[in-house]
């Protein structure tokens, strides 16, 4: 493993250190339960290695139950199924979103604030392709940083003062909408319209201010780098293209200019914050995930991102489990 800190973005130390001061590696025969939610409360991120995917399932399912995550972890691996992106592999993993060739994924935390979702983590089955390097990035807590930052939501309009039941069902569970919190309030950025099933009532794509949210880990609120805020920016994705070229894990094909366009999460990108990684980010770990690998973190307070690779290098198979 290697931290990352600094204006340089990366200041790589430690490399595969048994014990660092953002990380822990276990082997699996020694990895319970309490211990590695000791870790987690400590907000330092736990590698375990040695392990089987049945074992990967029992550790998470364990972690869960500790941090009282379970009917979440058991949420989470159902809508693998429900929305059809995802195949679960195991009994609470699942792949992770399709990527073409070179394409990358930019710093971000699982899921929305509305979500609140509290640990993630990546199991590896198989990894031998030139890159696909995983890179987890500690989030600054700094109000200063976060005070210009923004998060995407769909929120609504309407002059009903009322809906029906299943109105409010219908916005949960197709417009990503909660009624009545959801509307579009002083502050919001509207960013465009969006058409809902519901009679009477506007869904728009909007920018609000970035929030705080409690972190059951450590029991404190923490600013979140959510998807609908690492995922939405173009700046973002820039500096970690920068990061990546800096420290020489950059893969994109011969001649590529812009190299945004690699971005897995382009389509979703309707703004530009200026931030800079070292700014949004405070600490950061490298790892090439080896098979039998199992990280866990707490989603609130590390990011994840994953570099590109070079196509017809290997296979690089690695699962996620949510909660």
């Amino acid at each position: 493993m290697s931290s990352i800190s600094g204006e340089s973005i990366f200041d790589l130390t430690g490399l595969d250190a048994l014990d660092t001061e953002h990380a822990v590696v276990l082997r699996a025969s020694e990895a319970n339960f309490g211990r590695i939610a000791k870790v987690l409360t400590r907000d330092r991120v736990v590698l375990i290695q040695g392990a089987s995917p049945a074992v990967a399932d029992k550790l998470i399912a364990g972690i869960a139950a500790e941090f009282c995550l379970s009917e979440e972890l058991e949420v989470q691996a159902g809508f693998a199924e429900i929305y059809g992106h995802r195949r679960n592999l195991g009994q609470y993993f699942m792949t992770v979103n399709e990527r073409g060739d070179y394409n990358f994924i930019p710093p971000h935390s699982e899921g929305n604030s509305g979500m609140n979702m509290q640990l993630s983590s990546f199991y590896c089955h198989e990894n031998t392709t030139d890159g696909g390097e995983t890179i987890l990035w500690g989030t600054s807590n700094d109000p200063d940083v976060w005070r210009g930052m923004k998060e995407f939501k769909y929120k609504v309009k309407t002059d009903r003062r009322e809906l029906s039941r299943a109105e409010i069902a219908t916005l949960k569970m197709t417009c990503e909408v909660k009624w009545p919190g959801d509307t579009v309030k002083s502050g919001d950025e509207v960013v465009y319209l969006v058409d809902t099933p519901v009679p009477g009532v506007n869904r728009y794509g909007v920018l609000q201010p970035a929030r705080k949210s409690h972190s059951k880990i450590l029991g404190q609120e923490r600013f979140v780098c959510w998807d609908t805020v690492g995922n939405v920016d173009t700046d973002i994705a820039k500096e970690f293209v920068k990061a990546l070229r800096q420290v020489g894990l950059f893969k994109g094909p011969l001649g590529i200019e812009d190299a945004s366009i690699l971005d897995c999460s382009l389509h979703r990108k309707v703004w530009s914050s200026g931030v800079r990684l070292p700014q949004i980010f405070n600490r950061a770990i490298i790892r090439r995930l080896r098979q039998g690998e199992l990280v866990v973190m707490n989603n609130m307070t590390w990011a994840h991102s994953a570099c590109g690779w070079t196509p017809g290098t290997g296979i690089r198979k690695v699962v996620a489990a949510f909660a």
